[in-house]
């Protein structure tokens, strides 16, 4: 069985497809990338791509919905995906997620793929233990209440 799951997980979707669950994320990064490329005189390549793929499971684990842009620090070492709060007009308002940017460069967009699907599972059982959580704290007060 455990080889059945290493052969789906071997096979599974590229972020490249818009049947990958993370699509969306890694379409809004490769689009601010592209911008980020251009910007610097760059032509977007398979590197292009590996950084946004990389910034959209790192967005994923940060528990963003989309990706508003796409920035780099002052000396380029990190590449920073920000979630802007349309209600507010601050940064403090922001969700960010960072990578290091020569190792995103550098890691293919096939592994980035993969680890979606690890970072998104991470995600739901999060957010399962979460709610799980707060179901067990308010049970006792609502029945103290009764």
């Amino acid at each position: 069985m455990q080889q059945h799951m290493l052969s789906e997980e071997r096979h599974a979707p590229s972020l490249k497809d818009p049947t990958h669950p993370g699509y969306q994320l890694f379409a809004q990064a490769q689009g601010h990338v592209q911008a980020l490329d251009r910007e610097h005189g760059r032509q977007t390549d398979a590197r292009s791509h590996n950084l946004a793929s990389c910034l959209a499971v790192q967005s994923c684990k940060m528990g963003m919905k989309r990706i508003d842009e796409v920035c780099l620090s002052n000396d380029a070492s990190r590449a920073f995906a920000v979630q802007n709060d349309s209600n507010s007009s601050g940064s403090h308002d922001q969700l960010r997620a960072n990578v290091e940017t020569v190792a995103a460069l550098n890691t293919p967009l096939e592994q980035s793929s993969q680890a979606w699907t690890q970072a998104a599972a991470e995600r739901r059982q999060a957010k399962q233990q979460r709610n799980l959580q707060q179901e067990q704290t308010q049970a006792p007060a609502a029945r103290a209440m009764s």
